[in-house]
């Protein structure tokens, strides 16, 4: 069947429209009218003339209408004509011949019996971003490009007048100048009204009665759409509002569309928002209705966050963000206790920008209408930022000025756990343990006291006593768990932790579980991405590395999915663990350097520290020790930047047997005993990392060829469970004992204990002979000393007996006491015994002989010290029998 048409054939490929094309083609095969409406720009006439042309044709085209519904297939663009026009031509057609069939377009439907009513929606984000990159001849940049299209509703005459600008413009620079619309958007298409934006709106804005009109000119007070709830609550003078919504969509000046929560939702072109705002302003009362509404919406949906499907409240919150942005701006300077409000609301939703948020809750915090309650709640919440992004110094510093306001006790509660937080992350665990006691004097909430409880064994955990933790467990036992599934799904976190260091696997796996059910039970994508990283962990912690390894990739496949740049960085590294415990390393190696350059480009130092020494134990392992030192090196840099003592302290570590294999025994003390040193300042010297820390100095100085003895060491490791600081020291024995090392030493899943099993391997099989090579003496001197040779010359003292005395007794001390000087007036008694003069006179007799013995040939041998004159250790003396 030969369709005709008054539509011209395209020269232009049609884009982001395959379905819509076959869904067509598909509809005029069952009915005899299929009516395509939609806004104004959204593609209908390109669609049907694809239709006409294309996919039904070639076609037979004529300008007049009435011809083209005389044949069997009518392709028809309406859009000069008149609505009732169209509907009249229409019916006398398919009265007239039952057979006929017709596709055309219109603005809203013509109500017609047989008439199927095909809504064409705006393109996707991708489509729109292809038709865009097409058009766009002089595209030089697409930063920027997908604010733009969201801008112009994804239309594609939008689209097309935006790219034909890209010879002067880029996409930036558009979305910039579309605060005048209708001129930014001027077409120059031949043929094609410039003003082709307003030409094709006006008649359809003209076409409403008053209350319609007055309807569609509020409603364009909503940002990114709003729902019949808002509508009733925004514009409560409109009793008929439902019925005018529904007139406002049949005529396509508004869409409707089911969001991601299932209900209906409403949007306003910004065309048609433009174009209103130049004719019919927002009265002031609709934008306190918007703002007010919006306030206390966010309410419930805020404190339902953290309940049983918690992410339908946060979906909302989500969808509603644009609205409470232009809520927030509306109230920031009438209203600030209002706008704080509105900002915690977008807080919870927008960590995924946090400067936008951070720097919103700055703006409130400056207004000083805001109680003091909402001040606290807002200087934690810039805290928590702070702690996200590792800057615990800042975060220390809004906490301070939170507990300085002095709020109740439970809001006080909070912000103290919080420095509790920030302590622990910064390596400073008893500051931590002390902020928890004040947390427990405090709470009042279950919640609170839990969450405390858990923290608090997690940081005794860090500091390495084991029973205090304990202690925390069982108070924790006897505290009913609260509604905030959130917050629980924190403590089994947190518990996961603690139970690894505890050894009890069961218990760690139990706890990650616990933490994903609570997470799935409030449908957090984010949290449940979270707590499958945890039950990964648990994975790895019990040597099931390929079920860690599934795991994680299911997280990191979530995160990615969420856009989260962090997590999806933090993903990759244990991703990368867990492939390096396989000894996958060259696929391990891959990823530590895609999560480095992540955590590099997003400024999380704190994990960046911890990327560089994971890629540093795994060049270890490769023997690439320039790489290691060079990634290990970095690590201690950024952890001494960060003020993280603890990490600090465990790079030096790693430094000193970096040093041990490539033979610079001596750095390797200096490393080690400085780590043990720092170790001992943070109070850990009990919890393992010290004692592993001098060892490394032991096997270090046994090295060396000085004395050097592990017992004392061992000793503090006897009776502890098996970890890795004890598996550590007991290889670092084993080496130093000559006994082969063990053939698993991975009891724990321990990137340093790797490298200590690698560094015993390489280290020498038996202790270095440090003996000197025997050499020809510099010193030789007779009996008693009554003459020396010194560089083939020789000196007779018999007649110096003085010279001959001193010089006696400094060789004596020489072989005595190596390093020992004597003083000039234990000298001066030896030289002259018997005589009594002043002190300053023996000096200078002493400071004679001494003279005459230097210029005699033993200038570089007889040394000054603080102890008095003395030979240098280091030469060697003989006494020889012939002059």
């Amino acid at each position: 069947m030969k369709p005709s048409t008054n539509t011209n054939p395209e020269r232009t490929s049609i884009i982001g429209r395959e379905t819509e094309l076959t869904l067509v083609e598909q509809l005029i095969k069952a009915n005899s009218l299929v009516t395509i409406i939609g806004p104004p720009g959204v593609g209908k006439t390109r669609l049907v003339s694809e239709l006409a042309h294309a996919r039904l044709g070639p076609a037979e085209t004529t300008k007049d209408p009435e011809l083209v519904l005389a044949g069997e297939l009518a392709v028809l663009d309406a859009s000069d004509l008149d609505h009732n026009q169209l509907a009249e031509l229409v019916d006398n057609a398919l009265n007239a011949r039952p057979t006929l069939k017709i596709i055309t377009t219109a603005s809203q439907p013509l109500e017609l019996a047989s008439e199927y009513v095909f809504a064409l929606k705006p393109l996707s984000a991708d489509a729109a971003a292809e038709l865009f990159e097409q058009r766009a001849s002089g595209l030089k940049t697409t930063a920027h490009l997908p604010e733009l299209l969201a801008e112009l509703d994804h239309l594609p005459r939008e689209i097309e007048l935006a790219a034909s600008k890209t010879d002067l413009m880029t996409p930036a620079e558009i979305l910039k100048s579309l605060d005048r619309r209708f001129e930014a958007l001027e077409s120059r298409r031949r043929g094609q009204a410039p003003d082709i934006l307003r030409s094709s709106i006006q008649p359809l804005v003209s076409a409403l009665d008053p209350a319609t009109m007055h309807v569609l000119s509020q409603v364009t007070v909503f940002v990114n759409g709003f729902d019949l709830e808002a509508a009733h609550a925004v514009l409560h003078s409109e009793k008929r509002t439902p019925q005018i919504l529904s007139e406002l969509v049949r005529r396509s000046l508004l869409i409707k569309e089911v969001d991601t929560i299932g209900e209906s939702r409403f949007y306003s072109l910004k065309s048609v928002q433009y174009y209103l705002s130049q004719t019919r302003p927002i009265p002031p009362e609709t934008r306190e209705n918007h703002a007010h509404h919006y306030a206390e919406s966010s309410k419930p949906l805020l404190g339902s966050l953290n309940q049983t499907n918690g992410s339908r409240h946060a979906a909302r919150l989500i969808l509603e963000r644009g609205n409470l942005e232009a809520a927030f701006d509306y109230s920031f300077d009438s209203q600030p206790g209002r706008a704080a409000q509105i900002a915690a609301a977008l807080d919870a939703i927008s960590r995924l920008e946090p400067e936008r948020s951070l720097r919103r809750l700055n703006a409130c915090l400056a207004k000083t209408e805001i109680s003091l309650t909402a001040r606290a709640d807002i200087l934690a919440r810039i805290a928590d930022h702070y702690i996200d992004s590792s800057d615990f110094g800042a975060a220390m510093d809004a906490l301070e000025r939170a507990w300085q306001l002095d709020p109740l006790d439970e809001q006080k509660a909070w912000i103290k756990l919080r420095m509790a937080n920030a302590h622990r992350l910064r390596g400073e665990v008893m500051a931590a343990i002390e902020a928890h006691g004040v947390v427990r004097a405090l709470a009042e909430s279950n919640k609170l006291k839990r969450l405390n409880w858990a923290h608090e064994a997690n940081a005794w955990v860090d500091l390495g006593d084991f029973e205090q933790a304990r202690s925390c467990l069982r108070e924790l036992q006897f505290i009913p768990e609260s509604d905030d599934l959130r917050r629980e799904s924190e403590i089994h976190r947190r518990l996961v932790y603690v139970h690894f260091y505890l050894g009890n696997r069961q218990e760690q796996r139990r706890h990650a579980e616990l933490a994903l059910k609570a997470a799935e039970e409030i449908g957090d994508l984010r949290l449940k991405a979270i707590c499958l990283q945890g039950l990964a962990d648990a994975e790895l912690s019990a040597k099931n590395y390929e079920a860690a390894v599934h795991a994680y990739r299911a997280a990191l496949e979530t995160h990615r999915i969420l856009g989260n740049r962090t997590f999806e960085a933090m993903l990759l590294g244990n991703l990368a663990g867990a492939l390096h415990r396989l000894d996958e390393r060259r696929e391990a190696r891959k990823h530590y350097q895609e999560s480095l350059a992540l955590h590099r480009s997003g400024g999380t130092k704190a994990w960046e520290n911890v990327v560089l020494f994971a890629l540093g134990t795994l060049e270890f392992e490769e023997e690439n020790l320039g790489d290691a030192r060079a990634h290990f090196t970095a690590a201690l840099a950024l952890a001494t930047e960060l003020g993280i003592e603890s990490d600090a302290a465990g790079y030096l570590l790693s430094l000193s047997w970096v040093d041990l294999m490539e033979g610079r025994f001596a750095s390797a003390s200096k490393h080690a005993a400085e780590a043990a040193a720092r170790f001992e300042r943070l109070g850990t010297s009990d919890f393992g990392w010290k004692v592993v820390s001098l060892a490394t100095v032991s096997v270090a100085e046994y090295l060396r060829g000085l004395p050097a003895n592990l017992k004392g060491v061992i000793a503090e490791i006897e009776g502890r469970p098996e970890d890795s600081q004890t598996v550590m020291v007991t290889l670092l024995n084993e080496w130093m004992h000559q006994r082969p090392a063990v053939s698993n030493p991975f009891t724990v899943s321990s990137l340093h204990a790797r490298m200590v099993y690698r560094l015993v391997q390489r280290l020498p099989t038996t202790r270095p002979d440090t003996t000197p090579p025997p050499r020809d003496a510099e010193l030789v001197v007779g009996p008693d000393c009554e003459w020396f040779r010194c560089a083939d010359e020789s000196v007779d003292l018999r007649r110096r007996k003085s010279i001959k005395l001193i010089l006696k007794h400094l060789v004596e001390l020489h072989a005595s006491k190596p390093g020992v000087g004597a003083d000039a007036h234990a000298l001066f008694d030896i030289g002259w015994p018997g005589q009594e003069i002043e002190p300053e006179d023996a000096a200078r007799r002493v400071y004679w002989a001494i003279r005459t013995l230097r210029k005699n040939g033993l200038d570089e041998l007889i040394l000054t010290s603080d102890d008095g004159y003395l030979i240098d250790s280091k030469i060697r003396i003989e006494v020889g029998d012939e002059w």
